[in-house]
């Protein structure tokens, strides 16, 4: 994983950081930095504590569930804009799975632990995480189903 200062990357991508800006707190932004992932490389792995809430800025992803007996189920396939980590922020996800990146991924990573209370408390950062969970719900339903 690479990591680059938020500022720099504003620079090259002002549309994308302006989009990130509507998205977290500021107070949450001055934590965060640019991750940088190559193809099959980890983002998140099941054995270990997730430390950042990740948004996926660019490139493709997949998730996997780790079942008890070893084997890994594909669960859904992660795309530009979407979260991974959200459910460990809301502490409804217990077991964590493996996230993958499937080609080069850039992620906005936001520290958990120094940013937990005040994603919590920001009414627009909530209310953009009930719509993105609403809309992950309705697809894997339809992909379910």
């Amino acid at each position: 994983m690479e990591k680059i200062n938020l500022k720099d990357y504003a620079e090259n991508f002002v549309d994308i950081y302006n989009d990130i800006q509507e998205t977290f707190p500021k107070a949450v932004l001055h934590q965060a930095f640019i991750c940088k992932f190559s193809s099959n490389e980890y983002i998140v792995r099941f054995d270990e504590d997730i430390q950042y809430l990740f948004l996926l800025l660019d490139g493709r992803a997949k998730i996997y569930i780790v079942h008890e007996n070893g084997k890994r189920a594909l669960i859904q396939f992660l795309k530009k804009d979407d979260f991974i980590g959200e459910l460990s922020l809301i502490e409804v996800e217990k077991n964590l799975k493996d996230v993958v990146a499937i080609n080069n991924c850039t992620c906005l990573a936001v520290p958990l632990a120094s940013s937990k209370k005040h994603l919590l408390n920001d009414n627009r950062f909530l209310h953009n995480l009930s719509k993105y969970l609403g809309d992950k719900l309705l697809k894997r339903t339809d992909h379910y189903t």
